[in-house]
């Protein structure tokens, strides 16, 4: 089981430098199980909005960005994702994809793509 969980593959290789930081403690295995269990998972991250916004009619756009922003937090958050400071999940993907489906535009791709391991559910 520990070598399928993303906490304790993480401590294997984390960097010399660090000290400190949460830990889940080996008693938290009890029967073969870990409630803090968490699989290792790598997704395709997605960030940057400009091909998403470059064949759109001028007139969808503000709608389209006051949803977005609207659905990812606020306006700061919504340009973090615009420019890679953050970066979406492919769930987060799918429903930007939906959204934007919604107004008729179906073919749409983000700017930038990255494999990465996925640290949010644990």
């Amino acid at each position: 089981m520990k070598n399928k969980c993303i906490h304790y593959l993480s401590a294997l290789y984390k960097n010399e430098k660090t000290d400190r930081g949460d830990a889940i403690f080996p008693n938290a295995l009890k029967n073969g199980n870990c409630k803090y269990f968490a699989p290792l998972r790598v997704v395709k991250m997605a960030w940057g909005f400009d091909k998403l916004f470059a064949e759109m009619k001028v007139k969808d756009a503000p709608a389209l960005r006051a949803e977005m922003r609207d659905y990812l937090g606020s306006k700061g958050q919504y340009y973090r994702y615009k420019l890679g400071q953050l970066k979406l999940l492919p769930e987060q993907q799918a429903y930007i994809k939906q959204l934007f489906a919604r107004y008729g535009y179906k073919d749409v791709e983000f700017d930038h793509f990255s494999e990465e391991i996925d640290f949010t559910k644990s």
